[in-house]
């Protein structure tokens, strides 16, 4: 009978606020978006009590020998311009030492990036002054360590813990300097991940990212390796039943008849509209990558607009094998 030997905490989207919520910076919010704002707005209210609680349950759990935070732990004051202010960064060392004396039963934290550290520009972004920095990059690596790492369990389990917003975020709104930073900062991630994968002994390899897009960037990649046992870890999306909306989506921007063109027709009639069209149309193609590498979405741990939170376990064997539990907490 195969022996456990490592028991692995895999959780992700804090969302916690270091401003209240409503009052971050840098949006413009009309029409409709206010609406759905709002909306947001009364959810995040409730996130960080439901964090509290998730914490509570899973330090009485017993022990675990890591953790990996995979992304979007903590809003900022310029909600999609990332870790940029004095306060943005006092507020995260703070949630660091808050979330690793909760878990005084996990021997050592891993934290990934998502967009809410680093930045972003969405389809759906209000915020015209938001994205990617240098600023938000070295604040993260400052606060939470490494954009990219690797690390392993023996020598049978290998774990690579990627920055999505490297491979997909653009960096047409800087300029210079700056925009030299991020773009060599890129290169030297896709350096990483092709040189470690050279390695033709490894296989069990856990890689993480925070938004699935960009597993279409490394799919050439991961394709060109020998043979081995990838398993892709993701957030971004919020939990499973997410993936049937994301290809819904995807059948809408890419129809020509019938209802769901008329949806898309509609959809296209609002510049906000339009990006979400001109982004969902790879929608499809990004889903059979996603099958193909059966990605494992990390529930959000305060739970999503309404859906329940959770986490999720994965235990190593000393056969080489592993096993995912799945568990959810009730709000």
């Amino acid at each position: 009978m195969a022996k456990r030997i490592a028991r692995i905490l895999l959780f992700s989207d804090f969302h916690w606020m270091v401003v209240p919520p409503g009052q971050q910076k840098g949006q413009v919010i009309k029409g409709f978006s206010r609406i759905v704002e709002g909306v947001i707005n009364i959810w995040k209210r409730w996130n960080v009590p439901n964090v509290k609680k998730a914490l509570s349950k899973i330090s009485a759990m017993g022990e675990f020998d890591l953790a990996i935070l995979n992304g979007d732990i903590a809003e900022c004051v310029y909600n999609e311009r990332g870790i940029i202010t004095p306060k943005d960064v006092n507020s995260l060392r703070i949630l660091r030492s808050e979330v690793e004396s909760s878990l005084s039963n996990v021997y050592k934290i891993h934290y990934n990036s998502g967009d809410h550290e680093l930045g972003y520009k969405l389809p759906l972004s209000v915020d015209p002054g938001g994205g990617i920095s240098q600023t938000s990059f070295e604040n993260f690596q400052i606060i939470f360590g490494p954009l990219f790492q690797k690390f392993s369990w023996g020598s049978e389990f290998h774990f690579i813990l990627l920055c999505s917003s490297l491979l997909i975020q653009k960096t047409n709104h800087l300029s210079g300097m700056e925009k030299d930073y991020i773009d060599n900062l890129k290169e030297k991630q896709i350096k990483f991940l092709q040189n470690y994968l050279d390695d033709t002994e490894r296989k069990n390899i856990f890689i993480f990212l925070h938004d699935p897009d960009a597993i279409e960037i490394i799919d050439p990649i991961l394709e060109k390796c020998p043979p081995k046992g990838f398993k892709l870890f993701c957030r971004h999306l919020d939990a499973e039943a997410s993936l049937r909306d994301y290809e819904r989506l995807g059948k809408i921007a890419n129809s020509k008849h019938g209802k769901l063109n008329i949806i898309r027709k509609i959809s296209m009639l609002s510049k906000k509209g339009r990006r979400v069209m001109r982004w969902a149309k790879g929608n499809l193609q990004r889903l059979e990558i996603f099958k193909k590498y059966d990605i494992q979405i990390v529930p959000a741990t305060g739970g999503m607009m309404g859906k329940g939170g959770g986490f999720l376990i994965l235990n190593l064997f000393d056969d080489g094998s592993y096993q995912i539990e799945k568990h959810k907490i009730k709000q």
